[in-house]
Formats: structure tokens, C-alpha cells, sequence
């Protein structure tokens, strides 16, 4: 409620369709913040347990010990929504993201990834940089790709560092596409594959080019 202004899904069907199915989020990245409670609320709205893929760095940070603290009830089980990776080792990341993937596929996990790691600085960023490899990866195993903007916590003018919470702590609106499946994108070329993706991911409308922060 203090920091979600609203989540838009552009196609109900396509969303309800995929309700209680692994599916992965592929998303920009704007803030800290926005992982931990993108991954709490979406666990309602669309019936799976959601996995932030996160670097190594996020769990030394307060994050780590938020989600720690938020499952610590003995009557709760930790659904492990943070996996922490250390993006220092390619072949190690490329493992964490295959076995994640294949629990998404075989016990219904849902799992969200920052396709292009770090944060951006300001409003009206396009996703430019994304794994071929993971795009790949996610058709193999049969995983449906829903693409994610997360927008109006950043300012249009640059931060120095990247955000914690949104600028002037306002209000941040997750913008869900429709899903992108598997059986779609099979017969695609890998290259054409990622311009899909890419598509979809800056394909909100007019709302990334006019994008400023919200209240």
C-alpha cells in the first residue's frame, strides 16, 4: 500500500490463463524495493510462489535480512522468494538460472529476473542488453515469458547511485504484458526470439517514453 500505486495487466485472459503455472518474469530493473514486493504480491494474483533472482550483494544489504525476518513465524515455511547469485562467475550463473528454471517447469515456481542486472538511473529507460541464452533456456524447459515494466520510481533526471525506494519515496506501477509462450517462440530463430522479448518488453504503450516519477 505505501509503495505500489497500481498493477496493470494488459491481458487479463492471457494472464488468467497462465494463474497457478510457473511462468518467467522477465523485467527492467529501477529499484531494490521493487523485487521483494513485486515477488509478495504477484504470489495472489497469479497462484505461484515467485523467486527474485538477485546478485550477491542484495543479501548483504537489508534485504536479505527483511526476507528473514518476514518468515520467521514458526508456523510459516520459508517459500525461498530470494535466490542469491554471484554474477562474478558466468557458468555459475548460468547453472542457478537452469535449475530455477526446471523447478518453474516441474513444481510450479514462478521466477522473476532483472534481465539487465543493474539498475537503471533515470525514468525512460529502454531494456537494451538480455540472454539469448536464458530466452533459450526458458523455451526448452517449456516456461511461458511475461514481460514486466516496473515504472515511476525513477526521476527523468539521473540519480548519482542507484535507488533503494522510489524517488521522494512515492509509489512505483507494476505493468504486466501478455505472456509470451513457449509453443510461440519454439519455431523462432534465437535472434528473432530476443527481438520478440525485447518487443514486449519496451512495448508499453506510450508510458516508457513519457514515463516521470509518480507521486
Amino acid at each position: 500500500q505505501r509503495f505500489v500505486r497500481r498493477v496493470e495487466i494488459a491481458d487479463p485472459a492471457g494472464f488468467a490463463a497462465v494463474h497457478g503455472r510457473g511462468v518467467l518474469y522477465l523485467a527492467n530493473h529501477q529499484l531494490d524495493l521493487e523485487s521483494a514486493l513485486f515477488v509478495s504480491l504477484i504470489a495472489a494474483l497469479q497462484g505461484t510462489v515467485t523467486t527474485a533472482i538477485a546478485r550477491q550483494e542484495l543479501g548483504e544489504s537489508w534485504i536479505g535480512p527483511y526476507f528473514d525476518i518476514c518468515f520467521q513465524h514458526p508456523q510459516i515455511v520459508d517459500p525461498h522468494m530470494l535466490l542469491l547469485i554471484d554474477r562474478a562467475s558466468p557458468e555459475a550463473v548460468f547453472r542457478s538460472l537452469e535449475g530455477a528454471l526446471e523447478r518453474t517447469r516441474s513444481q510450479q515456481n514462478s521466477l522473476l529476473v532483472h534481465v539487465e542486472g543493474a539498475h537503471a538511473l533515470q525514468a525512460r529507460q529502454p531494456v537494451e542488453v538480455i540472454s539469448t541464452a536464458l530466452i533459450d533456456l526458458a523455451v526448452a524447459k517449456g516456461v511461458p515469458i511475461v514481460p514486466l515494466r516496473f515504472a515511476g520510481g525513477l526521476g527523468v533526471d539521473a540519480v548519482a547511485e542507484p535507488l533503494a525506494f522510489p524517488v521522494g519515496y512515492g509509489q512505483q506501477d507494476f505493468l504486466i504484458g501478455a505472456p509470451l509462450h513457449p509453443e510461440f517462440l519454439a519455431p523462432l530463430p534465437s535472434a528473432e526470439r530476443r527481438g520478440r522479448v525485447l518487443a514486449a518488453l519496451n512495448g508499453f504503450d506510450e508510458r516508457l517514453r513519457h514515463e516521470t516519477p509518480n507521486p
